[in-house]
């Protein structure tokens, strides 16, 4: 009889550990992680578009930041963001390729 417990317990945990491999490894907003099954590699399908779309935007902008990681300012007015600041003058930063807006204002457009 003890064996056959032992049996059934190691075969739960068995059951218990590969479902948690196949759990998306995407984190939530509330920092839990996600319980949907993990369908696209590693994530459920919607993080994994989250995550596609996040991954070509850091691409995209990183010619926008120096080493040290700080916004480049625009070198002409083509090139400048369209939005405005909190003082209400024109935005100084270089615009993402493709997009009017420069990385710190791109989220709010």
């Amino acid at each position: 009889m003890k064996k056959l417990i032992t049996l059934m317990m190691a075969l739960v945990m068995c059951l218990s550990f590969s479902a948690e491999a196949r759990r998306c490894a995407a984190t939530t907003m509330r920092g839990s992680q996600c319980k949907r099954e993990a369908k696209v590699g590693q994530y459920c399908t919607q993080h994994h578009k989250s995550k596609s779309r996040s991954q070509e935007y850091i691409l995209r902008s990183k010619p926008n930041f120096d080493r040290s990681g700080k916004p480049v300012k625009a070198s002409n007015d083509r090139e400048r963001c369209q939005s405005t600041t909190r003082q209400g003058t024109r935005c100084e930063l270089k615009i993402i390729d493709g997009t009017r807006y420069c990385p710190i204002h791109t989220n709010i457009k």
